[in-house]
């Protein structure tokens, strides 16, 4: 079994490969889920983080999401 750290580890982790995976462009969860090949459960955990910090919007799109990378955090560090 796995600990609280674990878990919130592999949480973080499925969030860092959803934000690099909407760097080309929106796509949706279910498009996220068949690219990064995780467990349903852990890429929705891994959205609702990235919400809450700001970094994606979701918008309805079906029986899905569309999953885009908030414009102010997809400026590259560094930019005036």
């Amino acid at each position: 079994m796995k600990t609280a750290a674990e878990f919130s580890r592999e949480v973080e982790d499925a969030a860092a490969r959803v934000r690099a995976a909407l760097c080309a462009s929106p796509k949706t969860a279910w498009e996220l889920k068949m690219e990064l090949k995780i467990p349903h459960t852990l890429l929705h955990l891994a959205l609702g983080s990235l919400l809450a910090q700001g970094k994606v919007s979701l918008r309805p799109e079906g029986y899905t999401l569309r999953v885009s990378q908030d414009p102010a955090d997809a400026a590259p560090s560094g930019a005036a």
